[in-house]
């Protein structure tokens, strides 16, 4: 069983390794892309575009936080004292945080 437990972290960790590879290779090559792009198209443009893609890859995570409870909300709410209305936080100060 012990044997187990030690080859199920090194896979995790040759997987993490290999993600950071990726993500280095991903980050690395955005700069020339970036670079070509914006002398080929307005920088609004490639911005609105590149918002976007973002956008879209992270609405898989959005069906997943949909599951969060109430509770977590209120918490979030009640201690960074945000109160939203109409899309707009009221940021008033808080009790706990007067120094």
């Amino acid at each position: 069983m012990n044997n187990t437990i030690e080859q199920n972290k090194s896979n995790k960790r040759i997987l993490a390794n290999i993600l950071l590879v990726l993500t280095t290779l991903l980050w690395g090559t955005t700069f020339i892309i970036t670079k070509t792009l914006t002398q080929s198209i307005p920088i609004f443009l490639y911005l609105g575009l590149r918002y976007l893609i973002g956008t879209i890859g992270f609405i898989p995570l959005f069906f997943h936080f949909k599951f969060l409870s109430r509770k977590i909300y209120s918490r979030i709410f009640n201690r960074y004292n945000l109160l939203p209305i109409n899309g707009v936080p009221n940021l008033r100060t808080s009790n706990h945080d007067s120094r």
